[in-house]
């Protein structure tokens, strides 16, 4: 995690960083967390499945350039303190418009390389907190994509998208988009 610190310090004009599936769990989230503030064109984050957890967002949170347009944290065990910490965090962030927070569901959370123990009373809890992270960002109004697979529902995506929006697109685009699972002129090229 060090030296991944190290690295990207020396990568200023860096735009895009994609460390999906790394392994990095709380200690690298902390690392990267640390080094963000050194990314003054960072516009979009990928930490997709990486087993963070409430720490490692936390940590993430604090730290998460004013300039983010894409967000990725699906695939980590957020749970309800990640997202209530989201829910603070981003609507401080003006040009965010694409965000997945998948929670992990009880199955997900006990297949993990580091299980995470997740009970009934977790799932309502985590539920609630996507429901915080929804109204906060729906609230700021700039959001275009937010699309979490719901806590309480495994297996059912829960996409949220204005009913009009600035750069044209109508209802139809978004449901192309939702139905093809990208949204290519929204998301970096991963």
């Amino acid at each position: 995690a060090t030296l991944l610190a190290v690295g990207l310090a020396r990568c200023s004009k860096l735009e895009a960083l994609s460390l999906a599936e790394a392994s990095l769990e709380d200690e690298g989230a902390v690392a990267v967390a640390a080094v963000l503030p050194a990314l003054p064109r960072l516009t979009a984050l990928n930490l997709r499945g990486n087993r963070l957890r409430p720490p490692g967002v936390l940590a993430l949170c604090g730290s998460l350039p004013r300039q983010l347009s894409h967000l990725d944290l699906a695939g980590n065990a957020i749970l309800a303190a990640g997202f209530r910490a989201l829910a603070e965090a981003l609507p401080r962030h003006p040009l965010l418009t694409t965000a997945q927070l998948h929670a992990l569901s009880t199955a997900d959370a006990a297949s993990q390389a580091a299980p995470v123990d997740i009970d009934e009373a977790d799932v309502e809890e985590v539920a609630a907190a996507q429901e915080e992270v929804q109204g906060a960002l729906c609230a700021a109004a700039r959001l275009r994509v937010l699309r979490m697979t719901a806590a309480d529902a495994p297996g059912e995506e829960c996409d949220w998208m204005p009913e009009s929006s600035e750069d044209g697109m109508d209802e139809q685009d978004w449901d192309d988009v939702a139905a093809n699972g990208q949204a290519a002129p929204l998301q970096p090229a991963w």
